[in-house]
């Protein structure tokens, strides 16, 4: 089932921590680095996590959580943002460690295109990392291609050679 939070309140945190709990991990060994105990700073990378979402995140109008969600689990998950008018920029797209390989973000990131088709035409920009071709395959399958060698970052305004700036267009009305 699809579902879409528009405010925090509407996310249920444990369950998309079960979802984030890897790269969560990963940002806590790269944002603090310095923090001797490891699940001091997992805390706080996921603590961080929480307050951009509520603090920035759910501030912006048109942002949205778009949430596939099976047997009360979360199985994938991403962020959108409302760039402006029929421009979104897609973020954190990510699968539960154990629900991976089975086609739960190719199937999110459909029903996405499908929800966002109601209300006519729109492009979708993502940066997705050179080096995750599991990503790359991910949004391929989905009707996203390759459009520069770097990606523009619409969050942080800036660009990163390290990754494609990928985009799926929908011309239709």
């Amino acid at each position: 089932m699809l579902l879409l939070a528009d405010t925090f309140e509407k996310i249920d945190t444990d369950k998309l921590m079960s979802v984030y709990k890897e790269a969560i991990f990963e940002n806590a060994d790269y944002f603090y680095p310095e923090t001797e105990n490891r699940d001091e700073a997992r805390k706080k990378a996921w603590e961080d996590n929480l307050s951009f979402l509520e603090d920035k995140f759910f501030s912006k109008p048109g942002n949205v959580y778009f949430i596939l969600e099976e047997d009360n689990e979360y199985r994938s998950v991403l962020r959108l943002s409302k760039i402006e008018e029929g421009l979104y920029y897609l973020e954190s797209l990510e699968t539960a460690p154990n629900f991976r390989k089975m086609g739960y973000a190719v199937k999110l990131l459909n029903l996405t295109k499908e929800y966002l088709k109601r209300e006519g035409s729109f492009t979708i920009k993502d940066s997705v990392k050179k080096t995750n071709e599991a990503s790359i395959k991910t949004h391929q399958k989905a009707g996203f291609v390759i459009e520069s060698e770097k990606a523009y970052n619409y969050i942080s305004k800036s660009y990163n050679e390290d990754c494609y700036g990928m985009v799926y267009s929908c011309k239709e009305v």
